[in-house]
């Protein structure tokens, strides 16, 4: 199921960018903050949240079967530490990778991968940030 819905064939994409999350919560994450809704004959087949933290780059990938969350695919990118004791902001290394497996409103199964830095959306608030983006896509008229 998650195959088909990630193969693009003729989706509409409804984008809310920085402004909207600023507009919405008087403010943003220190880079940026960005959701994407892929539409098929008017109907949410997927959503895709970026959330740039100071440290890092976190994206969640929600994959829908009708109304129903039926997994999700959480990536984070780091910034890498400089010997200088910084951040490397000019690239990204690959730091974590979460499945997320759902029936019915609960998770079933979850294969991580890698190490992850603290920050981004908590395994107990999935659903709850999926119905909200939801919703904030449904709200959203554009500009």
């Amino acid at each position: 199921m998650v195959t088909a819905i990630n193969t693009p064939s003729g989706y509409k994409v409804k984008t809310l960018d920085n402004d909207y999350f600023e507009d919405k919560y008087g403010e943003t994450p220190d880079n940026g903050i960005g959701l994407k809704g892929y539409y098929q004959n008017k109907v949410l087949k997927k959503m895709v949240y970026s959330v740039g933290l100071s440290n890092s780059m976190k994206t969640y990938e929600f994959y829908l079967s009708g109304p129903d969350l039926i997994f999700v695919f959480q990536k984070e990118q780091d910034y890498p530490a400089t010997a200088a004791g910084g951040l490397d902001y000019s690239k990204l290394v690959p730091a974590q990778e979460v499945r997320y497996y759902f029936d019915g409103q609960k998770i079933i199964k979850t294969i991580t991968k890698g190490k992850g830095r603290p920050g981004g959306i908590e395994q107990g608030d999935l659903l709850s940030t999926f119905n909200d983006l939801k919703k904030d896509l449904g709200n959203y008229n554009g500009k």
